[in-house]
């Protein structure tokens, strides 16, 4: 289990260190409008949390770590190529758009083999814990990934490329010590009614959620270059990784005896809190945005493993296609969030990103508290 987690720690940090700043690197280095490259930037988005959707089926029914080394390998190739067509000065939308479906895709598969490989092999606490590590191998990762980034854009652009391709390659020699999986031959008859709306529910709140997530880790690496330096923006997603590697286990242990509904509204508070307060870049209160990316970070702590167990146990049978279909949601709010952030920024208004991402997430407040029991139908009320 250990490898699993060593592989996304390295595979995340190639995809932290190189899509947040894929916005910047296109617009230094290409003569494409920010509307265009908001487009190429949320289609990568959407697809490396939706793509795996297209591809659930093939990840069930086949060996996971056969799926882990195929991904990253092209995931490999696609970096390359994007590399190759920026130094060559490439801006047509009909090239960076495949490229950014395929990245996408593949990172999409990635991820969802890692967690049906862990859902597939643990459960009840110890699936809780496992999906917990997990999630502190990518934080962590997506802390340390943006920093490297931002120092290599700021030193030269045209090798930024090289970080992911590194880290990439590390990847797939510490999955060579992934175990092999069976492949996947449950029960998946007709579910209960309630578990659909169940679902559905845990869906559109993972979607309110990340509306506010986007507001730090898509929107504030573009918005906030015009207040502070790419080195800054390193360091407070640094920050994050710190706060949220040190903070997972301790706040597992405190939501053991917490109602799961009563945490997933802590966290939105928390996620839409920290969404708004990033305003403050603005006025370059640095001190602020420190508080708005630990308030950020806290939240992603308890609502990441929290949606990810909701999601296992509500497509009991079928773990692969639940996850796939909860990172749909993840990508849709995603995506469609840097269409709107990038649209408002390239209007000089990007602060109203911040207010709409923020009042979103608090909308998932009222709609637990009305559906408290509904979301208790998961059989897990305590975390």
């Amino acid at each position: 289990m250990i490898a699993v987690y060593i592989v996304r720690f390295f595979s995340n940090f190639a995809l932290a260190a190189f899509y947040p700043f894929l916005s910047v690197w296109l617009l230094e280095s290409t003569d494409m409008s920010a509307f265009k490259i908001s487009i190429i930037v949320s289609i990568g988005i959407f697809m490396s949390r939706a793509g795996a959707i297209f591809l659930s089926t093939y990840v069930n029914k086949h060996d996971k770590r056969k799926s882990i080394w195929i991904s990253i390998a092209l995931l490999m190739l696609i970096v390359l190529a994007m590399a190759i067509s920026n130094i060559i000065g490439a801006g047509s939308l009909f090239l960076w758009i495949p490229l950014s479906i395929l990245w996408g895709v593949f990172v999409s598969v990635l991820t969802l083999a890692a967690l049906a490989f862990i859902a597939d092999r643990t459960s009840g606490q110890k699936q809780k814990d496992a999906f917990s590590y997990i999630n502190i191998s990518v934080n962590l990762s997506s802390g340390l990934g943006p920093a490297t980034g931002a120092v290599m854009l700021a030193y030269n652009p045209i090798l930024l490329p090289i970080i992911p391709i590194i880290a990439l390659a590390i990847a797939i020699i510490f999955s060579m010590g992934i175990p092999p999986d069976k492949a996947e031959h449950k029960n998946t008859a007709k579910r209960k009614t309630k578990f659909n709306r169940a679902f559905v529910l845990l869906c559109f709140i993972n979607f309110l959620t990340f509306m506010s997530y986007s507001q730090f880790f898509n929107i504030f690496p573009v918005y906030s270059n015009h207040f502070i330096d790419k080195k800054t923006i390193g360091l407070l997603f640094f920050i994050s990784s710190i706060v949220i590697t040190f903070t997972q286990m301790p706040m597992n242990k405190i939501l053991k005896k917490m109602d799961a509904y009563k945490a997933v509204i802590i966290a939105n508070l928390l996620s839409a809190l920290g969404a708004i307060l990033l305003i403050s870049v603005e006025s370059h209160a640095l001190i602020s945005c420190v508080m708005a990316v630990i308030l950020i970070s806290i939240a992603q702590v308890i609502y990441v493993p929290v949606y990810q167990t909701f999601a296992v146990k509500l497509f009991e049978g079928s773990s692969t296609y639940g996850l796939a279909l909860l990172t749909l949601a993840w990508g849709l709010g995603e995506g469609f969030t840097v269409i709107l952030g990038m649209h408002l920024i390239d209007q000089n208004i990007g602060y109203l990103s911040y207010w709409i991402g923020g009042i979103a997430t608090l909308i998932t407040i009222p709609v637990i508290l009305a559906s408290k029991n509904l979301l208790k139908m998961t059989g897990d009320q305590h975390l």
